[in-house]
């Protein structure tokens, strides 16, 4: 199954109250938003926070570089309170850039596309996701996440 424009991150959002376990997320641009634009965006991250505090293991990889330019802005926002809500939150090192979109809860549903988690990707660009259920490519698709999550640097609140 596919998802197209807002349809992703309404389905995030539906979805995330069921995670009991593990959230993995991977993004280029994560975006907190109280705007008229994208309020299952800010349901979405409200509750992505909330399962963190609640005990979920969440952990996530967010685009974090030195070079102003390519990093967007509001990541640092979000990386800071995942942090404090207890979420282990990574980025690639100096020079590098953290580009994988991607979702997977409780290690059994994963979601592997073009949308970041931002207002634009969820209410303005074209882009499409793929829903994967087949436990085999879940699984594969964690494998891949957790090595590169192993290999990225711990984020401790440090601007860089």
């Amino acid at each position: 199954m596919f998802l197209c424009g807002r349809d992703f991150i309404r389905t995030l959002a539906a979805l995330m109250p069921t995670a009991e376990q593990t959230i993995s997320l991977a993004t280029f641009k994560a975006e907190l938003s109280h705007g008229a634009a994208a309020p299952e965006l800010l349901a979405l991250w409200e509750e992505i926070i909330r399962k963190a505090r609640a005990g979920v293991r969440v952990k996530a990889l967010i685009h974090y570089g030195d070079r102003r330019a390519s990093c967007p802005k509001t990541n640092y926002l979000v990386m800071k309170k995942l942090r404090e809500a207890g979420a282990q939150v990574r980025f690639v090192g100096p020079g590098g850039c953290q580009h994988m979109k991607l979702m997977i809860i409780d290690n059994a549903l994963g979601f592997l596309g073009s949308h970041n988690l931002s207002v634009a990707s969820s209410a303005k660009n074209h882009e499409i996701s793929r829903v994967i259920k087949d436990q085999a490519e879940v699984a594969e698709l964690t494998n891949l996440f957790d090595a590169f999550f192993d290999n990225a640097s711990v984020f401790r609140g440090q601007q860089l």
